[in-house]
């Protein structure tokens, strides 16, 4: 797919994952699914994105945590994969800088998180920095 052309992983697969998605009993037990919620150190920069390209729509498998429809809509990438895309390959602004209320909204999430024991903190320093605000969009 696009998303893997372009270096990206599956979002079920990123570090804050289950700060927005839970993994079913019927997902743990698939190993088809499980291979794809294995968590990786991963770029938490952007908002996690449940309509991403990259999520994948197993519906009995995860639910989303903020009531949200998991999966992507239609087959194009969404609005956040284009800005990602824009951000990474083309100089394009970071999605922060325009929409800062999404990312305030992503930090909280984060924090709240790490807070109740649901994700690990990150070990790079460079995320830290970009997640908890030392680094300005």
């Amino acid at each position: 797919s696009m998303g893997v052309f372009c270096s990206f992983i599956h979002e079920q697969s990123r570090l804050d994952r289950d700060c927005y998605i839970a993994v079913t009993d019927k997902g743990a037990k698939d190993a088809h699914a499980n291979r794809h919620f294995t968590t990786v150190p991963t770029d938490m920069k952007f908002p996690y994105d449940v309509n991403s390209v990259m999520q994948y729509r197993l519906s009995d498998a995860f639910v989303s945590l903020q009531g949200e429809k998991i999966g992507p809509i239609g087959e194009d990438p969404s609005w956040q994969d284009w800005r990602k895309i824009n951000y990474l390959y083309c100089g394009g602004k970071h999605i922060c800088q325009d929409h800062r209320e999404l990312c305030l909204r992503h930090k909280d999430v984060l924090r709240k998180c790490i807070r109740d024991g649901r994700m690990r903190e990150p070990s790079d320093q460079n995320d830290l920095r970009y997640i908890f605000g030392e680094v300005n969009w």
